[in-house]
């Protein structure tokens, strides 16, 4: 192996290459210098410009360590032969082959993201010193081909140029210093709450800004992006915009919340009331929203003109009550403090003004005769006028920076701010007046029933002198209660959705049930047939793929079934081992080699009412949105996680379906695709996201188009513009 390997990149130990016998360089390793993102800065490098220096270390190891302890290639191999040879032994042909071939496609392009896989086995750092770039390997790694890349390189063609990362390497400034850099990466995280990366990478010579990240659309699917500046200019611009945005954002308190959106180029954008807003149209869009928020400023001001004259309405019969009951409650007070004493009991019967019931009823009549007013929700008003305005034609007047539509925002808010508080007290006097109302009416009946035992002064006398009497009702309280929905959010919620539906379907299912739900993966349309009734039964389709399994299986396979292989190996599921076996479609079926279709109908047949029955045990505990990308009454496979059902469907038509806690599903969780015999299987959704449910009854659906990016390669990437029906 060794051997093959010095063959292959030609180093011949006895007879050492001239290319690889250097001085070890200066490489000035700061503190700071560690503290730097790990990689940011790609490049084209020239072989013959890589100087490599071994050490027997590791990555672990600060900079100034690493490079004490290394040299030059030809020192290491003198000195340390049996460390070398160790390195020689954790590579091979094929992989330092493999490795040759992507540098052979970077000549090319380069990756569409930047960043590639195993990019961290490049251990290359600058040294400004002189002017060379040092290969920093620690000989302790587990993989070593680009050692021997880089020798076979040097000796046969050392003029080559690979792409690779500079290892603590520093932004040039030459685009964008890194404080706006810096600020680019905390103004993206506000709209899409998630990190993105800022690469700086030199093409030709002159370095180019790519921005790469992900981010949840409106829609709740998520999907990556790519910002490309190619200049200064352009690189000024887009930092521009992002700040006039985050500053809008933030100093408003979030009224202004522009979301993240995908266009056809695949570079993220911003959108406020589904319009996009970018460096273009800014001026026109703080222009419109300072005069809105000036006109609704305006608008609120006349409502709450209106209100408070309501307010003083309201008020003015609030103290006609109030008056009538404290004449009430005064003829209650000398009947409770006459109960007392004798000579009260008297006086009180002989009284003849206790009747107020005749007074407090024409008062009510009046009340209940008046019309309540219409009292709007805050909220409602602004929505209202907002919509008003939106509708109306807008007029840009004169220049508006973000100065003056935050001013002109916080004076609508102070207004609105104002209307909220009088719609408070509205809401307030009302509970008030009708509460009086009722005390108003109890107290009257009260009375009544006083005066009703005053027919004769024994009757009066038997009637005060009893130990309990009636209570005044209370009035009715505001209540406070409000409920609050939160929304599904699938990093957030998924892996509990997962373990609980999982452990409620191994609770209530049977295991010829599971077996029905995995066996719909592969029958869903010839069970759809069958539940529906239709004529032609049978997916042909289905049924070849079904032949084909068959057909396929060993000797093995057909003898031990799902046990096959050997039920001892450690399998892994979301970092977490078990000893379970997959379940098998042809085991399922206990189909012989060569059945017959009718024989396939039977059985398919019979797994459809297994299905079925499942199917109505199982309700979704969770309110969460489905995709999907075919409708039929029958069963429909749809997706919890929509960029996997986007990203692998031909259809760019897909549906979302929101269900609630008695919608039945059934959920393709780690049950679905192993027999769990040892009780060993983590619970969970580690194998699919999908689910299987009945669409029903639907509405008409609201309707929206946006675009996503798929990634089809290291190089390219598409942009797949989505039309989304949601119900």
């Amino acid at each position: 192996m060794k051997e093959e390997i010095l063959d292959y990149i030609g180093l011949h130990l006895d007879d050492f290459p001239k290319q690889l016998i250097y001085k070890k360089p200066d490489l000035k390793a700061e503190k700071t210098y560690d503290n730097l993102i790990q990689y940011k800065v790609y490049k084209k490098v020239k072989i013959s410009d890589i100087v490599i220096l071994l050490g027997n270390t590791d990555r672990t190891m600060s900079i100034k360590e690493r490079y004490e302890l290394s040299m030059p290639v030809s020192d290491f191999i003198k000195e340390n032969r049996d460390k070398f040879d160790e390195m020689l032994e954790k590579t091979s042909v094929d992989r330092i082959k493999e490795l040759e071939k992507l540098q052979d496609d970077f000549e090319k392009d380069i990756p569409y993201f930047i960043k590639y896989e195993k990019n961290y086995i490049w251990q290359i750092y600058y040294s400004e010193k002189v002017k060379k770039y040092i290969m920093l390997f620690p000989g302790k790694e587990g993989e070593t081909e680009t050692i021997f890349y880089l020798i076979k390189e040097q000796l046969t063609n050392p003029n080559k140029e690979i792409f690779v990362p500079i290892c603590k390497m520093d932004y040039s400034d030459e685009i964008l210093n890194s404080k706006k850099i810096n600020d680019i990466e905390n103004y993206i995280w506000v709209f899409t709450k998630k990190w993105c990366n800022v690469f700086e990478v030199y093409e030709n010579k002159k370095p180019v800004i790519y921005i790469v990240g992900e981010t949840a659309l409106k829609q709740r699917i998520e999907t990556k992006f790519r910002i490309v500046l190619k200049d200064a200019k352009e690189a000024e611009d887009e930092y521009a915009l992002l700040k006039a945005l985050f500053v809008l954002t933030t100093e408003t308190n979030y009224k202004y919340s522009f979301e993240p959106a995908i266009n056809e180029q695949g570079t993220l954008i911003f959108k406020y009331n589904n319009k996009e807003v970018n460096k273009e149209n800014l001026q026109d869009f703080l222009a419109i929203e300072a005069n809105k928020n000036k006109e609704l400023k305006n608008e609120i001001k006349k409502i709450i003109d209106v209100n408070k004259q309501k307010l003083a309405e309201i008020n003015k019969v609030i103290d006609e009550q109030t008056e009538v009951y404290q004449k009430q409650e005064h003829q209650i007070l000398m009947f409770t403090s006459c109960r007392k004493n004798f000579f009260r009991k008297i006086r009180f019967f002989l009284r003849k003004d206790t009747k107020l019931k005749a007074t407090s009823l024409s008062l009510i009549k009046k009340i209940e005769k008046e019309e309540k007013p219409q009292i709007e929700d805050a909220q409602q008003i602004e929505s209202k006028l907002n919509k008003a305005l939106d509708s109306g034609e807008k007029k840009t007047v004169g220049s508006y920076t973000i100065a003056d539509l935050v001013r002109a925002y916080f004076e609508a808010k102070v207004t609105l701010d104002e209307e909220k508080n009088v719609e408070a007290d509205i809401k307030a006097a009302m509970l008030k007046k009708e509460n009086l109302i009722i005390k108003i009416k109890n107290a009257g009946d009260y009375l009544d029933e006083i005066e009703s035992h005053k027919k004769s002064i024994f009757e009066f006398w038997k009637y005060a002198n009893k130990d309990k009497i009636q209570e005044l009702g209370e009035g009715k309280k505001e209540s406070s209660d409000v409920k609050i929905e939160t929304e599904f959010k699938l990093d957030e919620d998924l892996p509990d959705l997962a373990v609980q539906t999982d452990r409620i379907q191994r609770n209530k299912l049977t295991s010829e049930e599971f077996d029905a739900i995995y066996a719909s993966r592969y029958l869903l349309n010839t069970i759809n047939n069958i539940i529906l009734d239709k004529k032609e039964i049978v997916d042909k389709d289905e049924l070849k793929a079904i032949k084909k399994i068959y057909s396929n299986r060993n000797t093995n396979e057909e003898i031990f079934g799902s046990m096959s292989s050997d039920y001892t190996n450690i399998k892994i599921l979301n970092n977490k081992k078990h000893r379970e076996a997959n379940r098998e479609i042809a085991s399922i079926l206990h189909l012989k080699k060569n059945f017959t279709e009718d024989e396939f109908i039977k059985t398919v047949k019979e797994i459809a009412k297994i299905l079925d029955k499942a199917y109505d045990k199982i309700k979704c505990s969770f309110k969460v949105p489905v995709y999907y990308t075919s409708k039929n009454e029958g069963f429909i496979m749809g997706e919890i996680n929509p960029y996997k059902l986007l990203k692998d469907s031909k259809n760019d038509i897909v549906y979302k379906f929101k269900t609630n806690r008695k919608t039945n599903m059934l959920f393709m969780t780690n049950m679905v695709f192993y027999n769990n015999i040892n009780k060993t299987l983590p619970l969970g959704m580690d194998e699919s996201t999908q689910v299987l449910f009945k669409e029903g009854e639907v509405g008409k659906g609201k309707t929206e188009e946006f675009f996503i990016l798929i990634e089809d390669n290291l190089f390219k990437a598409h942009t797949k513009k989505i039309k989304m029906i949601e119900y």
